[in-house]
């Protein structure tokens, strides 16, 4: 199986992360996709976790998911 390399699309391990948090209301719908621009994945969990403040929220870098906080984190 080949790994997708960072960043979420094909095109090398030089491409740039892409990381965005999705915010979701009580209904478990998109409020918001919110691009965050970081260079590494524990810097964006950290802001992801901060951003979803009582509400879900899921971390994405490109088509690579990271992570799910559940707004009680």
């Amino acid at each position: 199986m080949s790994e997708i390399p960072q960043g979420g699309l094909p095109g090398g391990a030089d491409t740039p992360p892409s990381y965005r948090v999705l915010l979701f209301d009580r209904d478990g719908k998109v409020q918001s996709s919110v691009p965050i621009p970081v260079h590494d994945d524990e810097l964006a969990k950290a802001v992801a976790q901060r951003m979803s403040n009582g509400l879900s929220a899921e971390l994405w870098d490109g088509l690579r998911y990271i992570e799910q906080f559940d707004g009680t984190d």
